[in-house]
């Protein structure tokens, strides 16, 4: 079975600053998919400039927060 991991900087229910993800990810089909959003302290800590080097360790700390919450949910879609 082909998977695919998408990580998405912004919130669910959120408008999808990407305005194509949706049709990108049903363009993976057959392959099941798994998305990953951002939350809240992730976005807090991007600001208003997620390129800003102010912002960059925060983020990392916010998003390897999100990595640990979610890993045990990737392991299950994604087994080695």
């Amino acid at each position: 079975m082909k998977r695919a991991l998408v990580i998405i900087p912004s919130i669910t229910d959120q408008p999808d600053p990407f305005s194509r993800l949706d049709k990108k990810t049903r363009q993976l089909e057959p392959a099941a998919v798994l998305a990953v959003d951002a939350d809240a302290a992730s976005v807090a800590a991007f600001g208003t400039d997620p390129l800003s080097p102010a912002t960059r360790s925060p983020a990392a700390r916010a998003g390897r927060e999100v990595g640990r919450a979610r890993s045990a949910e990737v392991a299950a879609f994604w087994p080695s």
